[in-house]
């Protein structure tokens, strides 16, 4: 029997993975998506009697891709053809989750909206009304906080009515955004000029072929004769012409606009009796004033008197000479050679490059407490919010060298571990910025 596809789509960082592990019970293959090295995270589970195949899918953001991890997410999307597509956003920011859902929703996928993290949405005064958004969007949400399995089963049970739905082609008819007129008057006439089978529905792809989208254009071409070809390029030139600002720009400001009027009708924040000190915080870091010595302080005591000079001098010196040199290796030295008489032994685990002696002694005297002091800053700086600050703090700075504020991330790391910094470097959204960073890496 061939098994149902479940895609697990979402921004970075929204717990998609948890919710993967989750349903899959953690047993998953790794694999590459077909001519890329993008790594696809896959499991086979039954649930509720259906054998399902389940796909974590790379971080996006718009169905408008930008970064090959985003164009790898869609082309699943279009090409894999999805029984059930999770939409997992973060539920304290609902303003930057829904955009994404909605595009989903218009593109006739039979959607799932998972509002993850919901105990931090809660912490922050935020009250989701989550009936009023399963109205407003006609698709299951469901609240969960993944780290802790609540929701997950109701999750489980939203799949399975999804994948009794006989005709999936119910979800192509939903429609929630209207576009200025002179866009709509366009995309309805680039509709009817499409003839061939999509995936996705035609409004949705027509939309993205007047946003110039050259992977959605060569489907298109695929699928469409001469005729129905020149037809749609003539419709896109005509609306790109009405606007002196990009299509694309118009779509996400209507997007934007639409999400707006959701939250507000399904959104409530309770009034706080006292400031929400860490997000003052937040707003100051990003002031030069304040950003920068900070920025300063944190690489010099937080990355090179913590991680340099206390983890690679004071814990490296202990555990190499003091616990090593003087108790763990005359040890095993005088067992072996009291025990294996063999030299060849000997040399093999007590010898001057031996398992025990060298091998050992390397992983736990000189990387361990290096790597480990140095994860333990990049974790702090983490969860604090302080990294993706810092990112948008530098981005400027970045760009002078052809990346962007999102190198921060495998630059930071590259203080502690280079080559865990250069696998790192996939985030980066295009070829040019992975060659630069890891070639100052």
């Amino acid at each position: 029997m061939k098994p149902k596809k479940i895609a697990i789509v979402g921004s970075p960082n929204v717990g998609k993975s948890s919710i993967f592990n989750n349903l899959s019970g953690r047993y998953a293959t790794v694999s590459n998506y077909p001519g890329t090295t993008i790594e696809l995270f896959k499991a086979q589970v039954n649930i509720d009697g259906h054998l399902c195949e389940i796909i974590d899918t790379p971080g996006m953001y718009s169905l408008l891709s930008l970064s090959e991890e985003e164009r790898i997410a869609r082309l699943i999307l279009v090409k894999d053809k999805p029984d059930v597509v999770i939409h997992v956003g973060a539920a304290k920011n609902l303003d930057r989750t829904l955009p994404l859902t909605l595009q989903l929703i218009e593109a006739g996928l039979p959607v799932i909206l998972v509002l993850n993290i919901m105990d931090e949405a809660q912490k922050e005064n935020i009250d989701i009304d989550v009936e009023k958004l399963k109205e407003i969007l006609k698709v299951p949400v469901i609240p969960t906080v993944s780290v802790r399995g609540v929701g997950i089963k109701k999750l489980k049970e939203a799949i399975t009515k999804v994948l009794e739905i006989k005709e999936k082609d119910s979800f192509k008819g939903i429609r929630l955004v209207e576009y200025p007129p002179a866009i709509q008057e366009e995309l309805n006439l680039l509709v009817s000029s499409l003839q061939g089978e999509y995936s996705l529905s035609k409004r949705s792809l027509g939309l993205l072929f007047l946003e110039s989208d050259k992977e959605i254009e060569s489907f298109i071409i695929e699928e469409e004769d001469e005729i129905s070809l020149a037809r749609a390029n003539s419709i896109r030139e005509k609306a790109r012409a009405k606007f002196s600002q990009p299509i694309e720009y118009v779509v996400n400001m209507m997007l934007k606009a639409k999400v707006g009027e959701i939250i507000k009708k399904s959104v409530r924040l309770r009034t706080k009796k006292t400031k929400d000190v860490s997000r003052i915080l937040g707003n100051l870091i990003l002031r030069p004033i304040l950003g920068v010595p900070l920025l300063i302080a944190f690489l010099y005591y937080g990355i090179y008197k913590l991680v340099g000079e206390f983890g690679a001098g004071v814990c490296v010196d202990f555990l190499e000479n003091t616990v090593f040199k003087g108790y763990i290796n005359p040890f095993f030295i005088s067992v072996f050679n009291k025990l294996i008489p063999s030299e060849f032994v000997n040399s093999l685990f007590v010898g001057e490059y031996g398992i025990i002696t060298l091998g050992i002694r390397y992983a736990v005297a000189i990387v361990l407490p290096i790597v480990g002091i140095f994860f333990f800053v990049f974790s702090f700086a983490e969860d604090t919010g302080y990294l993706p600050r810092m990112g948008a703090m530098l981005d400027r700075l970045f760009k002078r060298i052809g990346l962007s504020g999102k190198a921060v991330i495998p630059m930071v790391l590259g203080l502690g571990c280079a080559t865990m910094a250069t696998m790192v470097t996939r985030i980066l959204p295009s070829k040019r910025e992975r060659v630069i960073a890891t070639l100052l890496l």
